[in-house]
């Protein structure tokens, strides 16, 4: 007896096959057949459930499965070839190809292919239906089946390939008639498999049935005494076309269907759309109203997130995990995303391609090379000082850097000391980085040549175990993820090895392994219990939930047109294929909806930026959109805190104890010699003073340029007054090399630019010199003196120039420009030589500028200073300058290291300390970033945000 019966499409489908399975069940003569694996398990476990004991679960099977097993059964020594090894079988066919082809258009596509990421998958896909195609009987092709058949009879690059790999899959059949893939079970039980009849086949689900299986049901009808064929309503939407093909089928082999009106479909009902202000709001909202659910009594496995890609599913997952509630991410995602896999194929990839700059940064920031004491930006600053980008990386290069090493040692000890010290430093941690880098390529290559899978699971081993973050048990849970694709990534190598494809060459497995990681996927966690489940739209279009939450249901993922490219560039009408594709696209979702008792559609509607994003047109079809203003961005409300991350967070910002910024800034900063510089730090900003000299910070980007031209601009003018110079161009010249000594500045076209460049600025401003410099007598060049403040407080000063003129005296302070004077400084400089003179003078303080030449003056005539402001001069007490001194000293040596964002800061520049004493001066205002322009420490200081009372000062 054939019967179809038609079955309601509604959200109680799973209860009702249940106990229609009564009717029907028998553990030894009882077949249930369905479309998936998790139609059938929700059908049989509720089955079980209401049977109140166990059940035959073999009973109950997905089509594919009951027949490969069916198989295997019957022919004990058959050799089934699933997915993965046609993976693998394309990928080193189409390198067989490359290796044969004279047809050079023809040869390109193929290069072309090889190379492309990702297109493994598509061309596995049309090998499958075209594999299909040819081995099934069937007359009527569906849309997707028909285009694929027209395809394979055009004279196109891709029909060829597809038509190669058909013809070397049926040499490997007929030479084995114990191999077997999907396509020729399928075939094999159609045509060679007998059995026994028995009583009851029953199946159910099905939306469409391709044409090999009909031929399997065609076969399973007759090999059982009654068939029970649970047909879907008609329904009146385009997503359900593909059941006019299968009640066509039925009646063709002589089921009766009555003829019913078609249904119309009413999801709006138990739908509600809501949009959102951002993604981070949704994830909020949405994971709060799961925790409501859970409060109130649901169970976890009662819900289910249904997300657009693996990305969505990790942000929802991990904030799930955040608020304390199991959840189970059903997707998976590419090996070839996975950061351990590509780590452990880095090595070979950057032999591959030959030692490409990328790929050797990628393997020094890699656990491979431990001894990494650099930043991978001083590491690149390297590649370009030393020409790495351009030139082929070898030992010669090692030995380059070990001659500049020397060259830096040789020279004497002047003002580039410690700044050379610390180059040598790194340059030699550089070196040892990079021997390390050849002792792991030459063992790779050493490795690669021989049998290559073999030699790289030993290597991955061995790796593995030295890589820290693998062996040690306090990163368990965050690299858990990187296990599973560790797990699965070494299963793909065994396979490959076990395939026996007789390939010599390395590189060709390379490229056969790189295509198999781009298509071929893991598990993102293992499987708990009674927990959320979250999953794309084809996994949940059969998953029975009380509650939905389709998120991020935007226009960019629903409908989602993947639509096959290869087949796509050679259609006669593409959208044909698309409206085919929209449809099953729209089936899924229409059916996800409908198994679901509540659905909760939602979406973002702007970027984090504020740029706006479309809903779904799907998302206004099947419930009226709701727009939820959210006050809260990261700080969340009182009634939606749900981890203790978001309470701590609340407290901060909202209770009575609010996140201040309290503590004393105090440091034992142990000065014991002061220097302009370091009093400029300290009064730019005491707490800059304290990471750069006591916390030891460095600014590993920092452009010491500046620093260098300045040296050069201090060099020549020494030497030019202290020789009889004729030529300034061969003392710049000479200078010029002394100081610049990095590779760069050496190249010959930056060299002569710069040399000419200097000698026009140093030539103009000698001029600039001699008309503001009244006397002539050179008393001191680049001369050094110290004296004692504060009892035991070591004060030094370097002073560019001194003149004499009987008993006054002239100092003089080389600016690269001048607008960076500094009162306090020329001050400082007078204070500490006067204590080395012994007797009273008066003082002309002079700022030169080399560049912009311009100039800067102040003079002290006894105990007053004098200086300009605008067009009139002005005058102050020297005491104000001493007593200010005094107290900067005072504050230093007490440990006071107040950041100049903390209103307690009452350390200031001398000529601000002015201002704000009421002198008409003019003085820069401090800030932590002005313009592009930012302190070395910016974004630590930036950090001291969170509290209430802290803002950085900023233009």
């Amino acid at each position: 007896m054939k019967r179809a019966i038609i079955t309601k499409l509604d959200e109680n489908h799973f209860e009702y096959m249940a106990n229609e399975m009564e009717k029907y069940y028998d553990p030894f003569s009882f077949l249930f057949i369905g479309p998936t694996g998790y139609y059938v398990r929700q059908i049989s476990d509720k089955f079980s459930e209401k049977l109140g004991k166990t059940i035959n679960r073999d009973a109950f099977r997905v089509i594919n499965q009951y027949v490969v097993e069916t198989l295997k059964l019957n022919n004990m020594d058959t050799v089934f070839f699933d997915r993965d090894f046609f993976k693998a079988f394309i990928a080193s066919q189409i390198e067989e190809y490359i290796k044969n082809e004279k047809d050079d258009e023809y040869l390109e596509f193929l290069r072309t292919v090889s190379r492309s990421k990702g297109i493994l998958n598509y061309i596995l896909e049309l090998f499958e239906k075209a594999w299909e195609i040819k081995v099934s009987s069937g007359d009527f092709l569906t849309p997707y089946y028909y285009e694929i058949n027209q395809l394979l009879e055009k004279n196109e690059k891709i029909s060829k390939l597809i038509l190669n790999l058909l013809n070397d899959t049926s040499l490997i059949m007929q030479k084995s008639g114990n191999i077997f893939d999907q396509i020729t079970t399928y075939k094999w039980y159609v045509e060679e498999y007998f059995e026994e009849k028995k009583k009851n086949l029953v199946l159910s689900g099905f939306f469409d049935i391709p044409p090999i299986l009909k031929d399997v049901f065609k076969k399973m009808f007759k090999n059982f005494e009654n068939v029970y064929f649970y047909v879907w309503e008609q329904i009146n939407d385009r997503a359900f076309n593909q059941l006019n093909d299968i009640y066509n089928f039925l009646k063709s082999e002589g089921f009766k269907i009555e003829e019913t009106i078609p249904h119309t479909l009413k999801l709006k009902d138990k739908t509600k759309v809501t949009s959102y202000k951002n993604s981070i709001v949704e994830i909020y909202e949405i994971t709060g109203k799961i925790k409501e659910l859970l409060i109130n009594g649901k169970s976890p496995n009662e819900i289910a997130i249904v997300v657009p890609n693996f990305s969505i599913a990790k942000q929802f997952s991990e904030k799930l995990t955040e608020i304390g509630i199991p959840n189970n991410v059903n997707l998976q995602s590419k090996l070839s995303e996975s950061k351990i896999v590509k780590i452990l194929l880095q090595p070979i990839k950057t032999i591959y391609y030959n030692f490409e700059t990328e790929d050797l940064l990628a393997l020094i920031e890699s656990p491979y090379i431990d001894t990494r004491q650099l930043t991978i930006e001083k590491i690149e600053k390297f590649f370009r000082e030393f020409r790495m980008l351009d030139e082929k990386f070898s030992k010669e290069k090692i030995q380059e850097i070990s001659a500049h090493i020397k060259q830096l040692e040789e020279i004497k000890d002047d003002d580039t000391y410690q700044d050379r010290m610390e180059k040598i430093e790194e340059y030699k941690v550089f070196i040892e980085i990079l021997e390390n880098l050849l002792n792991l390529l030459e063992e790779v290559k050493n490795g690669i040549t021989n049998d290559f899978i073999t030699w790289f699971i030993e290597f991955i081993k061995f790796s593995i175990e030295k890589f820290d973050i693998f062996t040690n048990d306090k990163y368990l849970f965050e690299i858990k993820e990187e296990k599973n694709a560790l797990i699965k990534f070494i299963e793909v190598l065994n396979n490959l090895k076990s395939y026996n494809l007789k390939i010599n060459s390395w590189r060709t497995f390379y490229k056969i392994l790189t295509s198999i990681i781009n298509v071929e996927k893991y598990r993102f966690s293992e499987r708990k219990e009674n927990a959320i489940d979250i999953f794309d739209i084809t996994q949940a279009r059969f998953v029975r939930k009380k509650f939905k939450f389709f998120v991020n249901f935007t226009d960019a993922f629903y409908p989602n047109f993947d639509i096959n490219p290869l087949i796509l560039n050679v259609l006669s009408d593409p959208n044909k294929l698309r409206s085919f594709n929209e449809e099953i696209e729209r089936r899924n979702v229409i059916l996800s909806l409908i198994f679901s008792e509540n659905n909760h559609i939602s979406f973002p509607h702007s970027t984090l930026s504020g740029e706006p994003i479309l809903p779904s047109t799907y998302a206004t079809e099947f419930g009226e959109v709701k727009d939820i203003e959210t006050s809260f961005y990261i700080i969340p409300q009182a009634s939606k805190i749900y981890s203790e991350f978001d309470k701590n967070l609340y407290k901060a910002f909202n209770e009575e104890r609010k996140l201040k910024l309290n503590v004393e800034w105090k440091s034992s900063l142990n000065v014991k010699k002061v220097s302009h510089s370091l009093i400029s730090t300290y009064v730019n900003c005491p707490f800059k003073l304290f990471l750069s000299e006591k916390a030891n910070v460095r600014n590993i980007d920092s452009d010491k340029s500046n620093l260098y031209i300045g040296i050069f601009y201090h060099r020549v003018l020494k030497r030019y007054f202290e020789e009889v110079v004729f030529e300034l161009k061969k003392l710049v010249e000479e200078v010029y090399d002394e100081v610049f000594i990095e590779e760069f500045f050496q190249y010959s076209i930056p060299k002569s630019i710069n040399i000419e460049n200097y000698t026009k600025k140093l030539n103009e401003f000698l001029m600039h010199l001699h008309e503001n410099v009244e006397s002539k007598n050179i008393y001191q060049l680049e001369k050094t003196y110290m004296t004692k403040l504060r009892g035991n407080i070591l004060a030094e000063a370097r002073i560019d120039r001194i003149d004499k003129d009987k008993d006054s005296y002239t100092i003089i302070d080389y600016k690269k420009n001048s607008k960076n004077s500094d009162m306090g400084q020329l001050l400082l400089y007078d204070y500490i030589f006067k204590s080395n003179i012994n007797k009273d003078f008066e003082t002309t303080l002079l700022f030169l500028g080399i560049e912009d030449r311009k100039s800067y003056k102040i003079k002290r005539i006894k105990e007053k200073i004098y200086y300009n402001y605008y067009k009139s001069e002005k005058e102050i007490d020297y005491d104000i300058y001493l007593s200010w001194l005094d107290s900067i000293l005072e504050k230093l040596t007490s440990g006071d290291i107040t950041p100049i964002f903390v209103e307690q800061n009452n350390v200031k520049p001398f000529m601000m300390y002015l201002k704000d004493m009421g002198f008409k001066i003019q003085s820069k205002k401090r800030f932590c970033k002005s313009y592009a322009v930012s302190c070395h420490f910016y974004e630590i200081c930036k950090n001291f945000e969170i509290y209430n009372n802290v803002k950085l000062v900023e233009k």
